[in-house]
């Protein structure tokens, strides 16, 4: 190997230490922004929810939890539901109404799957609207126990 081609590779290994050196990983805070993003301030109170943390009691391990929440619009305009999110791959959503008119009411309803375990669980869904086009317009979450007897 010839003195130059050592002295290539030393910049070259520098370069690259240097540049991984200044990327910034995602602080705790962003990485928890992404999972569970804060629900909007502009669409605060716009869509009414009967219970927003629903308790959902004990079911078997062979069981589908299925939960049922119930949307109400308390604005003078039509919202236009455009995602529903869940925050797990674990729950899916079985019905979700695509808009609501002003004061009309309708149902959101979501199933856990919880894939064998035997735990207390606690799982959140997101909905996005019109309203804000950043954040969710609303959070619903449902919790309950597995039990595996």
């Amino acid at each position: 190997m010839r003195w130059w081609h050592v002295i290539i590779a030393a910049v070259l290994l520098c370069t690259t230490a240097t540049a991984s050196a200044q990327r910034r990983f995602p602080t705790r805070a962003e990485l928890d922004s992404l999972v569970f993003p804060a629900v909007s301030k502009i669409a605060e109170g716009a869509i009414a929810v009967d219970e927003q943390l629903k308790n959902i009691g004990t079911i078997g391990s062979e069981d589908i939890a299925r939960v049922t929440f119930t949307l109400r619009n308390t604005t003078p305009d039509r919202v236009t539901i455009s995602e529903i999110r869940p925050a797990c791959r674990c729950v899916r959503i079985v019905s979700a109404p695509q808009s609501l008119a002003s004061d009309s009411a309708a149902r959101v309803v979501a199933e856990y799957q919880h894939e064998g375990l035997s735990s207390e669980f606690r799982q959140s869904v997101w909905l996005y609207t019109n309203l804000d086009t950043e954040h969710p317009t609303l959070r619903l979450e449902f919790m309950g126990v597995v039990n595996r007897e």
